[in-house]
């Protein structure tokens, strides 16, 4: 009896239809995993982001590594040793044929993207926790400890600095990165202020502050320019709209982004710090948003035509760029698996950093 039911069983099976799977918007490409050796007492976590260009993706290992992989297969290009474990905070930038990074230590490296061969050291005494931003051949640097350098950029030169006077104690292991434009620079500060600069020397020529808080107040969404207006805000919001030659606060909403935004068909697109991705239109009214997560919303991008966001509890999300409708969805893996860093979406791949130190590429 027990056999001819058997026999039923799968005779009715064989008229079932096998699942179909639909395509998924997030494939991964490949990954490594780059945690150090466990030491009890000890889990380590990345904040660093990589960097994909002319090919290669460039990210610090968390082992003390500078690591160069060709970006279509994951194969190790070059490796070059920096320092000590747990050394990498910011982001590489590109600048003609080198990569320029900082460290924990506060020292600044240049190598040429091929090879890793060094072009210049540097000790700037503070940590380099954000990515510096190349300008007629000038690069400029925020580090922890408030401090605005900008170097020669083919020679590590120390052309100027500015130290800022931060009172308060409860800020952010975050730093804006500088918008140049026009010859200005523009910088957020951890005492919730915004101010402008000129390039040559250094002077400044106006701040304004954007949040009255009482902690927490930096000015870490690194800001933009859109249409002659300045785009900033602090983690303690709003989202504010200036004049880039006076400082003068033309328009504020009450959203707090936790990155830069992307503008794209004359949008806003952003993550926030309370786990929603939200598009503003031109004006700052609030045109769509949808909830991810009940963390922040640590990094949102454009790939392939749609948005990708990523999450502090580990999620990376594809959402439709226009209805935010949710197309795939990828747990990475691990309780701690947040996104601290940013993530780079170029040449058709896309690559993060989680906290847990596992390099992802996607296609």
């Amino acid at each position: 009896m027990k056999i001819l039911l058997a026999l039923a069983l799968l005779a009715s099976c064989s008229h079932f239809k096998k699942p179909e799977r639909t395509s998924r918007g997030l494939k991964i490409a490949w990954a490594k995993n780059q945690d150090t050796n466990y030491q009890s007492g000890n889990l380590n976590i990345a904040l660093n982001s990589p960097l994909i260009k002319e090919g290669l993706v460039f990210v610090g290992h968390n082992d003390g590594h500078m690591m160069a992989y060709e970006l279509q297969t994951g194969r190790t290009v070059w490796r070059k040793k920096d320092g000590d474990p747990n050394l990498y905070n910011g982001t590489p930038v590109f600048y003609k044929d080198h990569i320029i990074y900082g460290t924990n230590t506060g020292r600044v490296y240049s190598r040429h993207y091929l090879t890793g061969e060094s072009k210049f050291i540097i000790d700037l005494g503070s940590s380099v926790d954000g990515k510096g931003v190349v300008h007629k051949d000038k690069i400029f640097f925020h580090l922890r400890n408030h401090k605005i350098f900008c170097l020669d950029a083919f020679t590590g030169k120390v052309l100027w600095a500015y130290r800022r006077s931060v009172p308060f104690l409860s800020t952010l292991q975050r730093v804006s990165t500088p918008l140049i434009v026009d010859n200005l620079a523009f910088v957020g500060f951890a005492d919730g202020h915004i101010a402008a600069f000129k390039i040559e020397d250094g002077l400044m020529l106006w701040e304004q502050k954007l949040s009255t808080g009482t902690k927490f107040l930096d000015v870490d969404v690194s800001p933009i320019m859109i249409d002659d207006l300045l785009y900033s805000g602090s983690l303690a919001g709003p989202f504010t709209v200036l004049n880039p030659k006076t400082g003068e606060i033309i328009r504020q909403v009450d959203v707090t982004p936790t990155r830069p935004p992307i503008y794209t068909d004359n949008k806003f697109i952003f993550g926030t710090t309370s786990g929603e991705v939200i598009i503003l239109d031109k004006v700052l009214n609030i045109v769509s948003r949808v909830k991810l997560s009940s963390r922040n919303v640590s990094s949102v991008v454009l790939f392939n035509g749609k948005i990708a966001a990523s999450t502090m509890e580990g999620d990376l999300f594809l959402l439709d760029k226009k209805s935010l409708k949710i197309l795939d969805k990828r747990y990475l893996g691990h309780a701690y698996s947040a996104v601290f860093g940013d993530i780079s979406s170029d040449e058709g791949r896309m690559a993060l950093l989680s906290s847990r130190n596992r390099l992802y590429i996607f296609k």
